[in-house]
């Protein structure tokens, strides 16, 4: 009752006169080929399941341009299908660097790796759309050594991503650099975090603590104030109107700082009081 796989081949025997008179059978064992053709299948289909499945890119294609697959995701971040991208590639298949300048075809993450035989990864290239939009690609590429294709192509939309790096890099320099004095207040008053003006405003040293937190280098006579500014914004209140208190600096002296309050305490990235303050001495006096 075991089920065989048989390799069959079949030939009627033919009499002189034309007729026949039976069949001539010639037949293998193929149990083992035709179980690994079998799971070959079922491994095929998987890989092209999970292909399909992924949020990124993957191009398999040959050094003369055939694009032997491409998933779903790879057609949608670029934008063109894969017949179209095939005779884009065999004219003039054009990227760009991060500024939108056209990269020399000796820099462009595909053509090196098909070049010099050697993997090029998280590669960070232009690429246009068909309405003309540029975005940013990060591509890897990896020489193939199975025969299907010469190339493994890999790919992400970091359009978004790189955008904000370059905003939070604007902001991290324009902050660093500002003359006006931000600090983050915890719940009980002590400074979390002072921005690189503090030294340059007041003279304090980074990470330097007051003993007695953001009040304790309050004037005297500006205590009621300062102190109530700040307890309203621990009960609640989105932001206070500017006021002006003196400060005491590093060296001893006084300085008139206008100052405004916004409590973030419940903003993750922050959770503190954030007080923005910029020396209003000469305006005072």
């Amino acid at each position: 009752g075991t089920l065989a796989w048989l390799r069959v081949n079949a030939h009627p025997t033919v009499e002189p006169q034309g007729g026949t008179t039976g069949d001539f059978a010639a037949f293998e064992d193929r149990f083992g080929g035709a179980l690994y053709e079998v799971v070959l299948s079922w491994g095929e289909t998987a890989a092209r399941t999970s292909l399909d499945a992924l949020d990124q890119g993957v191009i398999l294609a040959s050094a003369d341009g055939t694009i032997h697959r491409i998933n779903p995701a790879a057609e949608l971040i670029l934008g063109y299908p894969a017949d179209q991208l095939t005779e884009m590639w065999r004219t003039n298949w054009v990227t760009y660097d991060t500024d939108g300048n056209v990269l020399p075809p000796e820099e462009r993450p595909v053509l090196r790796a098909l070049q010099t035989g050697q993997p090029v990864r998280g590669v960070v290239a232009g690429w246009k759309r068909p309405d003309g939009e540029m975005i940013l690609i990060k591509i890897s590429c990896t020489p193939s050594a199975d025969g299907a294709a010469d190339l493994v192509i890999a790919f992400g939309d970091v359009t978004e991503e790189h955008r904000m790096n370059r905003e939070v890099s604007r902001f991290k320099y324009l902050f660093q650099n500002a003359n006006d004095l931000v600090a983050v207040i915890d719940e009980t008053g002590q400074i979390r975090y002072s921005s690189p003006s503090a030294a340059g405003v007041l003279g304090y040293p980074a990470g330097w603590q007051s003993p007695g937190g953001v009040l304790g280098i309050v004037h005297p006579d500006d205590l009621p104030d300062a102190a109530g500014a700040l307890t309203a914004l621990l009960n609640g209140t989105g932001a206070t109107d500017p006021f002006i208190v003196r400060v005491q600096t590093f060296a001893g002296a006084w300085r008139h700082m206008e100052c405004v309050g916004v409590n973030l305490l419940d903003e993750p990235a922050v959770r503190g009081i954030v007080i923005t303050a910029r020396d209003a001495t000469d305006r005072v006096l």
